[in-house]
C-alpha cells in the first residue's frame, strides 16, 4: 500500500465512522521522515462548528497512555535512549536540556498553562505557545510538575 493510499484509506475510514455515529469529530496527522502524509479533520468540534486541523480538543490526560506507547515504540524502532535531548530528536536549535525521559516522567518543568487555562485561551495564542520551541523555552529540566502538555 502506498503512503498516499494510506491517507485516502484513513479519510474513508473516519468518514464512515462519522456517518455511523461512532465519532463526533476526528483529527489525524501522519508524517513519515518529516514529510506530511495526512493532515485531516472531519466532523464537528462542537455542534454546528466544523472541526479543523487547528481545532484543539480538551482531551488532556486521556491521550497520555497512547502517547506513552507511541514514544516507547519510536524509541525502540529508532534505537534512541530516553536520555536523548528532545531538541536533538526534533532537530531544534534550542537546548533547554529537556530529555525524552523528562517529558514522559513529568519533570521537564512544563507545568504552564494548565488544562483549564488552555480551554479558555484563543486557539491562535494556544497554538503559538504549544510549539516545540516555545515549550522548551519555558522548561525547567528536573522540576517535577504535573503537566497536561508534557506528554
Amino acid at each position: 500500500m502506498s503512503i498516499t493510499h494510506l491517507a485516502d484509506r484513513l479519510y474513508e475510514h473516519f468518514d464512515g465512522e462519522l456517518r455511523l455515529g461512532f465519532l463526533a469529530a476526528v483529527q489525524a496527522f501522519v508524517a513519515v521522515k518529516g514529510r506530511v502524509i495526512c493532515d485531516i479533520a472531519l466532523g464537528e468540534a462542537v455542534p454546528g462548528q466544523p472541526a479543523s486541523t487547528r481545532t484543539t480538543f480538551g482531551l488532556h490526560c486521556a491521550t497520555k497512555p497512547v502517547i506513552a506507547i507511541a514514544i516507547a515504540k519510536e524509541l525502540e524502532d529508532r534505537n534512541i535512549a530516553p536520555s536523548v535531548l528532545v531538541a536533538e530528536v526534533l532537530d531544534l536549535d534550542h537546548q533547554a536540556g529537556v530529555t525524552i525521559e523528562h517529558l514522559v516522567n513529568h519533570n521537564a518543568g512544563l507545568g504552564s498553562p494548565d488544562a483549564f487555562s488552555c480551554n479558555l485561551m484563543d486557539p491562535t495564542e494556544l497554538h503559538a505557545i504549544l510549539t516545540p520551541t516555545a515549550l522548551l523555552s519555558s522548561a525547567a529540566p528536573g522540576v517535577a510538575e504535573y503537566s497536561e502538555i508534557a506528554a
